[in-house]
């Protein structure tokens, strides 16, 4: 059974107004932390789409939020291309709780989410510098 969010979509014919002669699916998966430290994370997911052309943006919306979102929280892009996808973000804040998921953006600026997942980065490092 598939439990990644799906959208599914009207691709054209007679500007998308009803007309399902071209429909699209999209499926995100977002992937665990691989790698983590004081001030990043690493992290991924897996876009898949019937038609390419339909996705616009895919990347990893993070944030200090329970629920990140593309809209209002941070986005980090890695282009359009469909299927997996690791990204590495920086410039965090040590000993936080971050929220993460995978999201892809199509044609029509609708905003597809995997499933949030989390990860703390390592707490202010000690001894002498």
């Amino acid at each position: 059974m598939n439990n990644n969010p799906t959208y599914y979509g009207n691709g054209g014919g007679n500007g998308g107004g009803g007309n399902n002669s071209n429909p699209y699916e999209i499926s995100v998966t977002t992937r665990p932390c691989t790698d983590y430290g004081f001030s990043y994370f690493e992290a991924g997911g897996t876009v898949e789409c019937s038609d390419q052309s339909f996705v616009k943006n895919v990347g990893l919306c993070y944030s200090v939020n329970e629920v990140p979102r593309f809209e209002s929280d941070f986005f980090t892009s890695v282009g359009t291309a469909v299927g997996s996808f690791d990204v590495r973000v920086s410039g965090l804040s040590s000993g936080t709780k971050y929220y993460f998921r995978a999201c892809a953006i199509d044609k029509d600026d609708r905003v597809i989410y995997g499933s949030i997942l989390s990860v703390v980065t390592n707490g202010t490092p000690t001894g002498q510098f």
